[in-house]
């Protein structure tokens, strides 16, 4: 079968070693299948080199090839991942349940939504911001799915276990209604199940001192911003 994969034409594949590839514009050979070879091409990745002779118009056909397949694959995943948790918390025979669905108002049926798979490589690339995806939290649908009965019963049980968290460390109660707690929640969720629990030094060094860079670097941006127009911390009052 003849892969569709553009990378292909811009490369020529050694006949004696399937995984290597010979750019067709500067001559560099790569190792690593047609993947290696379209980050050559499109650069930007410390895997590979960028190819100096790659036109604009190529690396943007990759690009937007890679970010088609790339959303495929994750969408792929994600439909597994529920199917991984209702197996886990004793929902093994929803899938099957097509046409089973709760009316809460109105009369006509709707099929329960496909369930996500597990989470692979592909997610760290494809998946959410966990700030964006915050926004389109926002749901108006009159009719409940099995799935989302199934699902809210899922909730409410981490629900308890955040909870438990809240008491057993004294975290004030309205901390819920920060931005960052809710993008926390949406980040845990996108990863799935069996996410390593951070340790107090990751806590105390490269977490802190990531935040500490991000506050300095947005001090930066001020700053530049301030003397372009005049502006201090003082007189913006």
């Amino acid at each position: 079968m003849v892969s569709d994969d553009p990378g292909r034409r811009y490369g020529v594949q050694d006949p004696n070693n399937k995984n290597n590839f010979t750019c067709s514009f500067c001559g560099q050979v790569t190792k690593g299948g047609v993947y290696r070879l379209k980050i050559h091409l499109i650069g930007g990745h410390k895997d590979a080199k960028k190819c100096p002779n790659c036109p604009e118009h190529v690396r943007e056909e990759l690009r937007a090839y890679m970010q088609k397949k790339g959303e495929i694959k994750a969408q792929q995943h994600m439909e597994a991942n529920f199917r991984m948790q209702q197996q886990a918390y004793g929902y093994e025979g929803i899938e099957n349940e097509e046409e089973d669905v709760i009316e809460v108002g109105g009369s006509s049926k709707m099929p329960p939504p496909k369930k996500p798979r597990t989470k692979g490589q592909i997610d760290m690339y494809y998946t959410p911001n966990p700030q964006d995806a915050m926004k389109g939290k926002k749901k108006d649908g009159k009719q409940q799915t099995i799935n989302e009965v199934c699902r809210k019963d899922l909730r409410d049980k981490v629900c308890r276990h955040i909870g438990r968290w809240f008491f057993d460390a004294g975290i004030p109660f309205n901390a819920d209604t920060y931005d960052s707690f809710k993008i926390m929640i949406e980040a845990i969720g996108q990863f799935g199940p069996g996410l390593k629990p951070l340790s107090m030094y990751e806590l105390r060094v490269p977490i802190l001192n990531n935040e500490v860079k991000d506050v300095q670097k947005q001090l930066l941006e001020h700053e530049e911003e301030w003397a372009e127009k005049g502006c201090s911390i003082l007189s913006d009052g």
